[in-house]
């Protein structure tokens, strides 16, 4: 076993490219993944009770980099007290599938996040999809794709027991000090915020990204670990995005850690321009409707303001539009109802708009 907390000046071959410590007893290891969205940042919270973070997808190259880096920091796997999963979207928490070590830390997560520790076995998950890319008008040759991509998504989620589940408000010890949890849902509706209140320290995951916008993404209502419902709402993803990101603005946070990109100030600035970008959006879809008439499915609107794409892109694309759609309509500005004659396919209306 190495000794932990030799520290991160410890020389070691093959360390990636931008590990090093980005606050006191943070360590990041930036980790490859096959997705579009490029390197995860891992967080290795060094002390007491050694945690990481996030584990990044899996796969060869994602497995070595997180190995030099906590080799950078003298530890291996089984030094690892426990993993917090932030957030259960594969790019963050894959490598849970094949842990490394001989043996697996505690695994910690947000309860709203419980399906998806099921190793992908989820046929109501797989039946939501289904439905709603008929309701969204996916022609049946794209809808295949998109389904198939979806699949292989599910595919890759591990089949792992939770040591604890997480709840707003609960306090985690990692490293030496607790972090206050703070759930945000809207980017996943697991998605977790960790503050540690005694220096304004924040690890804001993929609710707050520096450069990008954090996609709201669709996804059925959330189920406990034995399969009961979690919430009485219908989710919403975007409508929830807007209330997490209410609810971190007030924080005194000194600097922010996100899931992808580099550390930062300022969060309150820039939740500000997110909430911006979510008015222009909205702008945009309602021109785009315009454009058709006053009436369109969200296929077409995904398409018009996006392009088609590949399958990944597709599913953004449709997520971000049906997000936007679904604040939209709790505004009053648009309307979606089922088109005339049981196809099923819900059409998107102007406000006043003909139904």
């Amino acid at each position: 076993m190495a000794t932990p907390g030799r520290g991160v000046d410890a020389s070691v071959t093959g360390v990636p490219a931008g590990v090093h410590p980005v606050d006191e007893g943070v360590l990041r290891i930036p980790v490859p993944t096959p997705f579009a969205v490029g390197v995860v940042n891992v967080y290795l919270i060094l002390g007491r009770v050694p945690t990481l973070v996030d584990v990044g997808p899996g796969g060869r190259r994602g497995r070595e980099a997180l190995e030099a880096g906590l080799a950078a920091a003298g530890l291996g796997w089984d030094d690892i007290a426990q993993v917090v999963i932030t957030h259960t979207h594969a790019d963050h928490m894959g490598l849970l599938r094949h842990w490394p070590g001989t043996r697996r830390p505690a695994v910690v997560g947000h309860r709203w996040g419980a399906r998806h520790f099921r190793g992908g076995d989820d046929p109501e998950r797989v039946r939501f999809f289904q439905g709603f890319v008929r309701s969204a008008g996916v022609p049946a040759d794209v809808a295949g794709g998109l389904l198939q991509g979806l699949a292989a998504l599910m595919a890759a989620e591990p089949a792992v027991p939770v040591a604890r589940w997480l709840e707003d408000g609960d306090e985690l010890t990692m490293g030496d000090d607790p972090w206050l949890v703070l759930h945000t849902p809207g980017h996943a509706q697991s998605q977790l915020c960790l503050y540690r209140e005694r220096d304004g320290l924040l690890i804001s995951s993929d609710h707050l990204l520096p450069t990008i916008s954090s996609n709201a993404l669709l996804e059925p209502a959330p189920l406990d670990e034995r399969g009961r419902p979690l919430r009485p709402e219908p989710p919403r993803s975007l409508v929830d995005y807007r209330r997490s990101l209410r609810r971190v603005r007030p924080l005194p946070a000194r600097r922010c850690l996100p899931g992808h990109g580099d550390p930062f100030g300022g969060h309150r600035e820039l939740i500000e321009r997110r909430l911006a970008d979510m008015e222009r959006r909205a702008r945009q879809i309602r021109d785009a409707l315009a454009a058709r008439g006053g009436r369109s499915t969200l296929y077409r609107l995904a398409v018009d303001l996006f392009g088609s794409g590949d399958a990944g892109h597709l599913l953004l694309a449709l997520s971000e539009v049906q997000g936007h759609v679904a604040w939209m309509e709790s505004e009053g500005w648009v309307r979606c109802r089922p088109e005339p004659g049981g196809s099923g396919v819900l059409m998107v209306t102007a406000a006043g708009g003909a139904g």
